[in-house]
């Protein structure tokens, strides 16, 4: 009885120390898109998610997909990014339909017309995205448009996608009316 008890306890610890190391092989990489060859300017794509190889942080280099418009670097974040950054659309990606488990993440600047040949679909070469819309076109200077796809904000979609939104102007705005509120107190007594 000894014995079974003891093979018992060998395997809960054997599993449990095999769960430690599977998960500590896996880290987080994200990868930035910039227009242009040289990763100069605030880049107008970022990516996270998980790789089971080691994360490499990288300097600036051809992005392979489309190297004659983009570059890109790499980090190793320790987490997911959970809210965009002002002037920033985030598109959260799970794992479940319920939207519990972040799997990806990728956010993209606003109001930036963004070339690729790849990222938006064989028949747009640049898209532009609002806080409630993705703008497609077939040319590479957000000119000719093709498409228009509406973006749901803070809603588990079908797709296992949740988007968030953080508009410059809306943060700008709150930030301007919190210093006129402090100015009346301050001056109120």
């Amino acid at each position: 009885m000894r014995v079974v008890s003891n093979l018992f306890v060998l395997a809960i610890v054997a599993i449990i120390a095999c769960l430690l190391v599977g998960s500590s092989m896996q880290a987080l990489q994200r990868h930035h898109l910039y227009q242009g060859t040289t990763c100069a300017g605030t880049p107008f794509f970022s990516s996270t998610k998980e790789v089971t190889a080691q994360c490499n942080v990288t300097q600036c280099g051809a992005y392979n997909s489309d190297p004659t418009l983009l570059s890109v670097t790499y980090e190793c974040p320790t987490a997911y990014q959970q809210t965009p950054s002002a002037g920033q659309i985030l598109i959260a990606s799970y794992a479940d339909k319920a939207c519990t488990t972040i799997n990806k993440v990728e956010t993209y600047m606003l109001n930036v017309c963004m070339q690729s040949k790849i990222i938006f679909g064989p028949n747009a070469n640049s898209a532009k995205y609002t806080c409630d819309k993705l703008y497609l076109y077939s040319d590479g200077a957000c000119a000719t448009q093709v498409s228009v796809i509406d973006v749901t904000l803070n809603t588990c979609t079908g797709s296992s996608q949740k988007y968030t939104c953080q508009n410059a102007a809306t943060q700008t705005i709150a930030s301007f009316l919190l210093v006129i509120a402090l100015f009346v107190l301050f001056f109120a007594f």
